[in-house]
């Protein structure tokens, strides 16, 4: 496709395209290795479950969990968070725009303190979530990288009516190292898939999060690198980043 790896220019990628993605990688699940369907991987699968071990093990500590949290995770996927996190928080609400993953994660895993929801990064305000809000932490694990810059706008504007006076936003962003890359249908042969995707740089993130949580955040910003080992990484031109964000909500 013409246009398809587009540099530096804020070009949109068509949600459409995306969802469509993400149903494909649903109809491709594989309970032997279940992570793949969401951190990809079909050729290699250790890799995508040691890069899954690797960061839970990175952001379990910074989450401070003491199991009075009630926790959202933002763009859930097949639930590979819940996992580990349900017996450890007072409550665990899963969100996912793709009703095929929905349906997975509710196989997956069954506990009392466990919800799974259809539900948009823009669709904050769903009668669900709003019942259980406020939200003492929440995880956006991968997903600013299928939205474009307005959805992404509306989706933290969104996340000031839902937290509590004091939360903590677990932020996880692969990050492109030296200008903004789109990809845009781009065919993958790793995927075997047309693949569409935002890499934007730090300081894109950055300005996103000041322009729509700035006066809530109490500590600097600082996005860290989430692999010590490149070979966990192995992509040139971005790499995985996150970020604590503390919110302090005084309304």
């Amino acid at each position: 496709m013409k246009n398809a790896r587009i540099k530096e220019k804020n070009i949109a990628i068509d949600p459409h395209s995306v969802a469509s993605f993400f149903h494909d990688r649903a109809e491709k699940f594989n309970p032997q290795h279940p992570l793949t369907a969401v951190l990809y991987q079909d050729n290699n699968p250790a890799l995508a479950e040691e890069r899954d071990a690797y960061e839970k093990q990175v952001a379990l500590p910074l989450l401070k969990l003491t199991g009075k949290e009630s926790l959202l995770d933002i763009g859930c996927g097949i639930g590979r968070w819940a996992h580990l996190l349900h017996h450890k928080v007072k409550y665990y609400m899963g969100i996912d725009f793709s009703q095929s993953l929905i349906a997975i994660a509710k196989q997956q895993i069954r506990a009392s303190n466990v919800a799974f929801f259809t539900a948009s990064a823009e669709e904050l305000g769903c009668a669900e979530v709003k019942l259980h809000a406020p939200f003492d932490r929440i995880l956006i694990a991968g997903l600013l990288i299928y939205l474009n810059d307005d959805q992404i706008m509306a989706l933290l504007n969104d996340i000031r009516k839902i937290v509590a006076k004091d939360c903590l936003i677990y932020l996880r962003e692969p990050i492109a190292l030296e200008e903004r890359l789109t990809l845009n249908q781009f065919w993958s042969e790793e995927l075997s898939a047309n693949y569409s995707a935002i890499y934007r740089t730090e300081n894109d993130l950055k300005t996103l999060i000041n322009q729509t949580l700035g006066d809530l955040i109490l500590t600097p910003i600082k996005f860290v690198p989430l692999y010590k080992d490149n070979a966990l990484n192995n992509r040139n031109e971005t790499k995985q980043f996150y970020a604590m964000l503390h919110l302090g909500n005084t309304d």
